[in-house]
């Protein structure tokens, strides 16, 4: 399986204008300010996913092409968190109701889904199932 590759933000090599002084290294120093406005970036916007022990035993049991579109959810919560979810309608996120109310849920395909919990204030993602839909 492919991982999808995690790329750098277009945007932050523009938010930086250091005036160029022919007689210094300005380019090194550039270079030291846009890898630390990077990290920054991604320290802050960065989403945790948290998998309960048994989603891992069944991710290996999963079939291949659940297993990737699995994959690619969980960069895309990492990167955007659930409202980068939204954005893509193939996912169908939204809330549950009745016993899992509080819970959201994500496709993975017409049979599979994955169910999570998200906590806001941490940036935190919790996966509780990786299941075919039966709930």
């Amino acid at each position: 399986l492919r991982r999808a590759q995690r790329r750098r933000p277009e945007n932050l090599r523009n938010e930086v204008t250091v005036e160029r002084d022919p007689g210094n290294n300005s380019d090194v120093f550039s270079l030291v300010i846009s890898f630390i406005l990077y990290i920054y970036y991604c320290v802050l916007h960065m989403w945790v996913i948290l998998e309960k022990k048994s989603v891992l035993k069944a991710i290996d049991r999963l079939p291949p092409d659940v297993v990737l579109k699995y994959e690619a959810w969980k960069r895309i919560v990492e990167l955007d968190g659930p409202i980068g979810l939204r954005h893509i309608k193939g996912f169908h996120d939204e809330a549950l109701k009745g016993e899992w109310k509080s819970f959201r849920s994500s496709r993975l395909g017409k049979k599979w889904r994955v169910i999570y919990l998200m906590a806001k204030e941490q940036c935190e993602v919790f996966v509780m199932e990786v299941n075919p839909h039966d709930y």
